[in-house]
């Protein structure tokens, strides 16, 4: 019909050949698109281990700060506590000197 070396020779021949390559190209691009939502799924996937790891990696450092703010709020009640006061273990003080418990202590 068509008069070309390779060419298919009737009309019918021509729309099988036509529709298998139709057929074939239709395969392949579902196979790629299969590849593609493939990547996509392991994408997303990927990207949720990683926003699962920024949110730990986030958690221990809030931790590490609120054990550097505990360790220092402790160590400032401890320089509180070290300081000397008005009354120390049952010593009183006064400007004039020792009170009578401190002398007792002396003895």
């Amino acid at each position: 019909m068509f008069g070309v070396a390779g060419a298919p020779a009737t009309r019918e021949q021509y729309l099988d050949d036509w529709e298998e390559d139709l057929y074939e190209r239709s395969e392949d691009l579902y196979k790629r698109e299969q590849k593609v939502t493939g990547r996509e799924m392991a994408l997303a996937f990927a990207k949720e281990q990683v926003e699962d790891l920024e949110m730990q990696i986030l958690r221990e450092r809030m931790a590490r700060l609120d054990a550097e703010v505990r360790g220092i709020r402790l160590k400032q009640e401890l320089l509180e506590c070290a300081q000397p006061s008005d009354s120390f273990i049952g010593f009183e003080t006064s400007p004039g000197g020792v009170q009578e418990g401190q002398q007792e202590q002396g003895d």
